[in-house]
């Protein structure tokens, strides 16, 4: 920090430093736009953790091993789309802020092509290459693993058809300042709506409904963000 802090305290800079009393609300403020993010990094522990629970009461460790295997191949799945979203959210952010409206719309359109092609490609390998992937992780040929495996990668899998899309609509809410959207999405896709469906569906569904949770709670999210964009252009569109 002393190295970084080098050019503020030479002759070169005209950025006056001033004390400033601390301001609860001002904090929170600027820390809106960075929750939903912390979210996504939260979500991922919570979902082990509660899916865990549920597979190892329903189909024991070969489950949990299962669930291993899908959860593995998910990371990589979502960082691609993280990627996506966070390479796209800078580019939306500066056109948002230099006031073009049509530029943000057509960054907004591309990141959701690029995201319905790269889940296209992903269903396309997850229903093809099925063993193949498990193969990777069950070294031990467990016959029983790759059973629970090659059901759970294809039904768990399908929530990606809405994920991605879930991903860059939260980042680009971010993006043009309209942290709520953004939050409650995150907040349901990662960890409200995911955990519901899942403690419901395994009463349900038994194991299956724990691999379709995820499909259900995209869509609920998809779903619910569709709906508060809608209702916040109405009432920008009265207020004018």
């Amino acid at each position: 920090m002393s190295v970084c802090a080098t050019h503020y305290r030479s002759s070169r800079n005209h950025v006056g430093f001033h004390w400033k009393k601390p301001s609860f609300r001002h904090l929170i403020s600027c820390c809106q736009l960075g929750v939903s993010a912390f979210v996504g990094e939260l979500s991922s522990g919570v979902i082990a953790i509660v899916f865990n629970f549920l597979i190892l009461e329903i189909a024991g460790n070969v489950g949990v091993a299962a669930y291993g295997v899908v959860a593995n191949l998910s990371i990589v799945a979502f960082a691609i789309f993280n990627g996506l979203a966070q390479g796209a959210q800078p580019l939306i952010s500066e056109s948002y802020g230099k006031g073009q409206p049509t530029q943000v719309k057509k960054l907004l359109k591309w990141s959701l092509l690029v995201c319905l092609a790269v889940e296209a490609l992903i269903q396309l390998i997850i229903w093809t290459a099925t063993d193949s992937l498990i193969g990777i992780f069950n070294s031990e040929n467990n016959v029983q693993l790759l059973n629970y495996a090659h059901t759970g990668l294809r039904l768990y899998f399908l929530g990606f058809i809405v994920a991605g899309i879930n991903v860059v609509l939260v980042a680009y809410f971010s993006a043009v300042d309209e942290p709520k959207i953004a939050i409650v999405g995150s907040f349901l896709r990662g960890i409200v709506a995911i955990v519901i469906y899942a403690v419901i569906f395994a009463k349900l569904f038994g194991l299956n409904g724990i691999w379709l949770s995820l499909l259900a709670a995209e869509m609920v999210t998809f779903l619910t963000i569709l709906f508060l964009a809608y209702k916040d252009r109405r009432k920008r569109m009265a207020v004018v």
